[in-house]
């Protein structure tokens, strides 16, 4: 049995089981930075003798504009800013990591501006409200174009494929 600190045959491991190590804000924080300025995260751990999983999870946690925890509510522009890129394209999962916001509250804004069209809109400098922009037929309209588009490039491609068959004959 062991007692104590004994050193494991072979392995240079202490037999008594290691206590975590504590860090304040401010060093996780300048951990951070340090990958945040382009500093490889592998020799970001290597330097600070952390585990690249650490420098990992902390950087998720601490880049995001809003951190885990208690933070004010999201303004009206903030909203009406990550619905309006994902109005012009962008995935939903990619605006909530740009944006620092969960799915589950895009989801809910997202919802809320359909059952309330009003609820996000404000006249923007050419007049057309957000509300607008969020009705059914529209997004219906631009799924159409979308389709069209498609079926565009798939016959492009099929009448370029005939073209070859013919030279080649």
């Amino acid at each position: 049995m062991l007692s104590g600190n004994h050193i494991i045959a072979g392995h240079g491991l202490s037999a008594t089981p290691r206590r975590p190590r504590r860090f304040t804000n401010q060093y996780r924080r300048d951990v951070v930075a340090e990958v945040l300025n382009g500093t490889p995260l592998a020799q970001v751990a290597r330097c600070h003798n952390l585990s690249i999983n650490v420098v990992r999870r902390w950087k998720r946690k601490l880049s995001t504009p809003r951190a885990t925890g208690h933070h004010e509510p999201y303004t009206t522009e903030f909203v009406r800013a990550v619905l309006a890129d994902v109005r012009s394209g962008m995935t939903q999962a990619t605006a909530c990591v740009k944006h620092g916001v969960s799915r589950s509250g895009l989801h809910r804004w997202i919802a809320k501006a359909k059952r309330q069209p009003d609820a996000y809109s404000s006249n923007t400098s050419d007049g057309i409200s957000i509300a607008t922009l969020t009705k059914e037929s529209e997004l219906s309209l631009e799924r159409q174009l979308q389709d069209l588009l498609t079926q565009y490039r798939t016959l492009h491609a099929r009448i370029e494929h005939i073209r070859q068959l013919v030279a080649a004959a």
